[in-house]
């Protein structure tokens, strides 16, 4: 065996003296969430990798996604073994986790059907293309010629929030 190529053939937790247990990279989990993700799991079911900080991967205004990505995917790499990628919260973990889990290979969410969720203005077109009657009614809006407020097809009240935003934010 190559001494430069990890032993995937065990789990960190079995290199520590314990029973083998699921092995996760944590993407932006936070200490509350880990704890719950622990409990829920059971005493030494879960061993969950950082792969870096909590802030640069859960806050957009940190986070540099391919950097990120790439030195996740590393870091995975070089683990002993990875099992699966896990992220708790919103945007940027949500579309950090399927990237990740595209470049190593892994069951994940697709990251084209990610991206399609998160863009607000794609997931309505979709969502009236396949369920129309369930639908409500939106519109894009173009905020370089931004239309007069009835000519937006839409009643009041309404909401109006960016394409992408964070935990609402930017949303009127």
């Amino acid at each position: 065996m190559d001494p430069d190529v990890p032993d995937r053939s065990k789990s960190v937790a079995e290199d520590r003296g314990r029973p083998s247990s699921a092995v996760f990279l944590a993407v932006g989990v936070s200490d509350e969430d880990r704890a719950q993700i622990r409990r829920l799991a059971g005493p030494g079911a879960v061993d969950l990798l950082d792969a870096g900080s909590y802030e640069e991967a859960s806050d957009p205004y940190v986070c540099r996604p391919q950097d990120y990505i790439a030195r996740a995917v590393a870091f995975a790499r070089s683990s002993a073994r990875i099992d699966g990628v896990v992220g708790v919260e919103d945007f940027p973990p949500s579309l950090l986790v399927p990237a990740i889990c595209r470049e190593l290979r892994l069951p994940g969410l697709d990251f084209a059907a990610a991206v399609r969720c998160e863009h607000k203005g794609w997931s309505r077109i979709l969502q009236k293309r396949l369920v129309p009657e369930a639908t409500p009614r939106f519109a894009l809006v173009d905020i370089d010629r931004p239309p007069e407020i009835g000519d937006l097809g839409v009643g009041r009240p309404f909401w109006l929030k960016p394409i992408k935003s964070y935990l609402s934010y930017l949303g009127f």
